[in-house]
Formats: C-alpha cells, sequence, structure tokens
C-alpha cells in the first residue's frame, strides 16, 4: 500500500483534486510526497497492490491477476463506471484521430494524456506550437504520439481554403471572408475532418458554442438523408444510463423534427451497446389532455413508428410512467413499453436542458454529450468549463459511435448515418 501511493504521488494530478483545492497546482516534490486523500485512483491503486502482494507471498485464497482485480474493483463502484469501462475498451479497438481545436488549453491537454495513455485516440492539437509544446513541458505530458498544426503555418492551409470557398460560393461566401474563418481553430479542424486528414474533431472548450456548431453545421453538414442534426447526452447514474435529446440543438422541433431525433438518438444509443426503449416526452399521458404541445408529441410518436418499425418506443408519456415500471403497469399495462424507457425525448431543447441539468446538479449523474447525431462526419463540441473527464468521455464515446457508423457504412446495412424510412 505504502509503495502505491508513493507511485501514485508522482503521477500527475488528476483535475478533480485541484478544482478541489482551489485550483491549486501539486508536482511531485518537496511540498507534495503524498496523494490527496480525495485522489479517487488511491482505492484501485493500493488494493489492487495489497491484493498483488497477497498473491506474491502465497496467502491469497483466490489468485488473481492485478489487472482482473482492478477491473472488479471499477465494476463494483457503479453502473456508470462500467459503462464507461465497456466503452473505453471498444473505443481502444479502433482508436481515431481526432482534431482538437483548443490545442494549448491545460483541459484538453490533460484529456489528450489520458487519450494516449488509454490507447483511446491519436490526438491531433491545433495552435501554435511553441505554445502547445511549451504547455506540454510544464504538464510533463508525454509528447510522443501527439502531433501538432498551427494552422498559420500549415502547407494544407491553402488546400483549406479553396475547399471552403468551392463548398460555400453558393451561400454567400467571399474568399476574404473565408480566410478570416479559416484563421479559426474550430473552422480549420472542420475542414481538417471534411477532407479526410482526421477522423473526428472536438471543439468548443474556448469557443462560444453556438459559433463553433454554426462551422459543424456550415462545413460538415448533415449526413446524406438526414435533414438535420441533432444532439444527444449519455446520463450515467448509479443503477441505471439514459439518453436524453434533444437538449443542445434543436430549440422547438415540429412533429417531423421530434420524430427524426427519436430515430437518431435510437441509433445512437443501440451503437453504444444498449437496446433503445423510446419514451416520447410530454404532459400528457396518450390522449388523456387535448392540446397542441401533446398532439405534436402524439404524431411525433406514430411519425417515428413508421419509420422504424422494429423500434421499442410509445407516447405520448409523462417522465413518470416512462421509468417506473409499477405505475405504468397499474395504470397502462398495455403500453409498448414493457421495461423502462432508456432513450427520452423531449418536446423541446428547453424541457430538455433543464432536465439535463438537473440530473447533473442536483442526482450528481455524469452527464456525457452534447453527442452531435447526424453529421456527415464525426464532430463533437463541449461546452466551455468543460473538465478533463468530461472530454475524454465525450472523446470515447464518439469514437465508438463513429466506428459503429463506419462498420454500417462499410457493409452497406441500413441505418448508416440515418435510417428514415428504414
Amino acid at each position: 500500500a505504502a509503495r502505491a501511493l508513493a507511485e501514485l504521488a508522482k503521477d500527475d494530478v488528476v483535475e478533480e483534486v485541484e478544482r478541489a483545492y482551489g485550483h491549486e497546482r501539486f508536482r511531485f516534490g518537496p511540498e507534495y510526497i503524498l496523494p490527496k486523500p480525495i485522489d479517487p485512483r488511491i482505492l484501485i491503486r493500493e488494493s489492487a497492490a495489497v491484493a498483488q502482494a497477497a498473491i506474491a507471498e502465497g496467502v491469497a485464497g483466490k489468485p488473481m491477476t492485478m489487472e482482473l482485480h482492478q477491473e472488479s474493483l471499477s465494476v463494483r463502484l457503479g453502473t456508470g463506471r462500467e459503462t464507461m469501462r465497456h466503452l473505453m475498451l471498444r473505443a481502444r479497438q479502433t482508436p481515431l484521430t481526432v482534431a482538437f481545436s483548443d490545442g494549448a488549453s491545460e483541459t484538453v491537454l490533460r484529456a489528450c494524456g489520458i487519450l494516449m495513455d488509454e490507447g483511446i485516440a491519436k490526438p491531433v492539437l491545433l495552435g501554435s506550437e511553441e505554445e502547445i509544446r511549451a504547455a506540454v513541458g510544464r504538464l510533463n505530458i508525454d509528447r510522443r504520439g501527439i502531433t501538432i498544426v498551427d494552422p498559420a503555418r500549415s502547407p494544407r492551409r491553402s488546400s483549406y481554403l479553396d475547399d471552403y470557398v468551392h463548398h460555400r460560393r453558393r451561400h454567400g461566401l467571399m474568399r476574404k471572408t473565408a480566410e478570416e474563418r479559416l484563421a479559426r481553430r474550430d473552422c480549420f479542424a472542420a475542414m481538417m475532418v471534411s477532407s479526410g486528414d482526421v477522423d473526428m474533431m472536438i471543439a468548443g472548450v474556448g469557443t462560444h458554442y453556438s459559433e463553433s456548431m454554426r462551422t459543424i453545421l456550415e462545413i460538415i453538414g448533415p449526413a446524406d438523408g438526414a435533414k438535420r442534426i441533432v444532439s444527444v447526452y449519455m446520463v450515467l447514474l448509479p443503477q441505471r444510463v439514459f439518453f436524453l435529446a434533444d437538449c443542445a440543438v434543436n430549440i422547438e422541433p415540429d412533429a417531423e423534427q421530434l420524430a427524426e431525433i427519436a430515430v437518431l438518438a435510437s441509433q445512437a444509443a443501440r451503437s453504444l451497446g444498449f437496446e433503445p426503449r423510446v419514451a416520447m416526452l410530454s404532459f400528457s399521458n396518450f390522449g388523456s389532455i387535448e392540446h397542441a404541445l401533446a398532439s405534436k408529441v402524439r404524431r411525433a410518436t406514430e411519425l417515428t413508428k413508421q419509420r422504424a418499425r422494429d423500434l421499442i418506443i410509445d407516447g405520448e408519456m409523462q417522465l413518470a410512467i416512462a421509468v417506473n415500471g409499477e405505475i405504468r403497469q397499474e395504470y397502462f399495462a398495455w403500453s409498448d413499453l414493457k421495461d423502462d424507457a432508456n432513450v427520452l425525448i423531449f418536446p423541446d431543447l428547453q424541457s430538455g436542458n433543464i432536465a439535463l441539468h438537473l440530473l447533473q446538479y442536483v442526482s450528481n449523474a455524469v452527464a456525457i454529450g452534447p453527442i452531435l447525431l447526424g453529421t456527415k462526419y464525426p464532430a463533437h463540441l463541449v461546452q466551455y468549463g468543460a473538465t478533463v473527464e468530461e472530454i475524454v468521455n465525450l472523446t470515447a464515446v464518439g469514437v465508438v459511435e463513429a466506428a459503429a457508423q463506419r462498420h454500417l457504412n462499410v457493409a452497406g446495412l441500413p441505418g448508416a448515418q440515418y435510417a428514415g424510412g428504414e
């Protein structure tokens, strides 16, 4: 146990520990020789080290490898951690090249260090090479595996500019304006993705969400057959996992748009290893209230059933009916939902966003997203102020989802990118 603590003290301190101590910076030395007690890694490192010592000394009743013991501890910490463990393992199988538009951000750099250590992604950092290298040195991050691209000096800049102007020439884009926009790193990252130079992009740490979203809409755009880009959050609770849509993009979707959101969200759930059970949420239960808002959700449910006939879906319904089997069985035993819903489709962005924040800040749920769906190429945004954990989780989930869609595309299966009508 002592050796495990000593070794852990030499590792880079996780962001949540520094945040808990008023963003104080810790580095191994005379003032920091033991990990802080709230460091979440202590439990697994110490316990695994003691177990390994017991095995080595021949006193263990059930010998096992260090790796298996660490995995068993992770499982005991809850459904959310176990879910992320599975997704991390899946992401390692097909690590993608991911462009991070805010390459000099310490938060992004810490996240990229973890992504490389775990073999989840191959980071491409956008920004000043001198600035990024200095930050990498300060944080003591292994430079191997990191690619740095300075948009101002990139040999691909001229080619990107020509492609950008050609792509937006009938949307009023002048070459001078294109040059100015391409100086923005999120715009440059989007061109890298659309040109096939990287597999995915993560933006938003240092820019306004709406600006980066507009860039993705203009440069990457919707996938073939998709009419719009939507978002879904994967929410991890101690014993449950939910997918919430749309909480970040479409403000007041109509019935057609709600149906598309439901189809794309259910596809994302399936790509991430969950069999979707969809609830179309409302303040009304199955026609109990005649109102335009309830009718919209009712119509959206019918349209979704027509587009995805094998999908388990029902609505319109209140949240309690969707997630509480006892109430549903007592009052609506005939519902198509035999098990609790895990994909929740909100009638508008306002209700979805509020519900998401309630789960995050009242029940301490782990929310991963927004995961953008329906894009022509994989692209995701994080809100500014995002933590290292949030960036790592979103990247891992994005890699798994993108790999699943790539598999569908290669196999020529229905549902690749968009399942409208299938």
